[in-house]
């Protein structure tokens, strides 16, 4: 059984590039549920952004599994919450039977580290942290960021050395914790670039390793 949890948070909106991470996450989901039919398996969802907006039980069907692009394209995005937490305790009540679970997110919540080490005690969890094309390089200009409340906003000079020496080390500091988390926790992790252009290839590539590393440990087991 294939479980896919899809981040819908405002902040999956980013990303300098042709994709957002919404729509990276899209294409990857398309990806999972074409494998899972190629051997009949079953295909249920949970979209959350601050809450859980979604959950489809897992069934067969290529016209249910594809619901879960649809959704991913088309819901609402919600604000900010602990709506990772809430999905991945959600698989709790959707699947009793140990399943595979994939973790579509930019994984910028707090408070999921503990509900994503209890999920993996009963399943096979893989989480996807999805980073923006400019997640270690800030672009080469002036640029305003807004907060998600857009209450407060500040103006960056992308161009200064100090601008970018400072957000390279912020940025490797955020994936390092992410990562560690992911791993303290038992699952997996595949962090996945989303490419400045429209590249379902490149998109796709450390996905692929994923599954050639995990055939080989299968093999050699």
């Amino acid at each position: 059984t294939l479980m896919l949890l899809l981040d819908l948070s405002p902040s999956m909106e980013a990303g300098f590039g042709v994709w957002s991470l919404r729509d990276a996450a899209a294409r990857l989901a398309a990806l999972l549920v074409v494998t899972a039919q190629r051997f009949d398996d079953p295909v249920g969802w949970v979209a959350f952004g601050g809450k859980v907006s979604h959950a489809v039980p897992p069934r067969k069907g290529v016209r249910h599994g594809f619901g879960v692009v649809r959704d991913a394209l088309s819901l609402p995005h919600s604000g900010q919450g602990l709506g990772l937490h809430a999905a991945l305790e959600r698989v709790a009540q959707l699947v009793q039977r140990r399943s595979t679970v994939f973790v579509l997110s930019d994984f910028l919540q707090e408070g999921w580290q503990e509900s994503l080490s209890l999920c993996a005690r009963h399943h096979n969890v893989v989480a996807i942290p999805l980073l923006p094309p400019e997640w270690w390089s800030p672009p080469s200009a002036l640029v305003r960021f807004s907060s998600f409340s857009g209450q407060e906003s500040r103006l960056v000079d992308g161009r200064s050395p100090a601008v970018q020496s400072a957000w390279r080390s912020a940025a490797d500091e955020r994936l390092q914790m992410i990562e560690e988390s992911v791993r303290r926790a038992g699952a997996d992790c595949v962090t996945t670039l989303v490419p400045y252009e429209a590249s379902l290839q490149r998109l796709v590539t450390p996905l692929q390793a994923y599954f050639e590393q995990r055939k080989r440990v299968r093999g050699s087991g």
